[in-house]
């Protein structure tokens, strides 16, 4: 009986100790893998025509990245920067309406934009409505391709489960692995 209490102890132990090692180690899964941008640039490269129009949102990072095999063809892309984070006005979304309709791809690099302004509709009650039609399918845009890199366990080959963390700190989730979502226009 001493030996079976002392097994129970043990064991107990080993799973305490296996339990806090699994949200850290599941971390270490973000960096054993490309750089979400990095595969959606791989996947536009190889799969948007060139010469198509592109969009960015500023102050998130244009896609597609200069790859090395593939960055000579990265000129033949045109794009178009949303000044989505400027304060909505009749003027803002007169010019976004004008960029939208020459854009064959809506890109979304991260959630920066799409997971802050809907958050304060009484700064940005038209780009909120904006992000929120374009979530519900109610806008001419299809999502085609979604690129994400959340923790999960195990790190190394085929993890059994993941931790999304998109509602994370910005800091971590568009910097480290942020989510990319990539739209056509019907």
């Amino acid at each position: 009986e001493k030996i079976s209490n002392q097994n129970h102890r043990l064991l107990l132990k080993i799973c305490l100790i296996a339990t806090f090692l699994i949200w850290p180690l599941s971390f270490i899964r973000i960096y054993l893998q490309p750089h979400s941008r990095v595969i959606a640039s791989e996947w536009i490269y190889d799969n948007i025509p060139k010469k198509a129009t592109l969009s960015c949102e500023h102050w998130d990072d244009c896609l597609p990245l200069s790859i090395e095999e593939k960055s000579s063809a990265s000129y033949l892309y045109k794009t178009e920067m949303l000044q989505l984070y400027n304060a909505d006005t009749d003027k803002k979304w007169k010019k976004i309406d004008q960029q939208l309709e020459q854009t064959d791809y809506l890109i979304l690099s991260s959630n920066r934009l799409w997971g802050s302004i809907p958050k304060v509709p009484e700064i940005y009650p038209q780009t909120a409505k904006f992000y929120q039609d374009l979530f519900a399918n109610r806008l001419n845009w299809r999502k085609i391709a979604e690129f994400t890199s959340y923790p999960g366990f195990p790190p190394l080959g085929k993890s059994w489960f993941f931790f999304p963390d998109q509602n994370a700190d910005e800091s971590f989730t568009v910097y480290d692995h942020p989510q990319v979502i990539i739209f056509k226009k019907e």
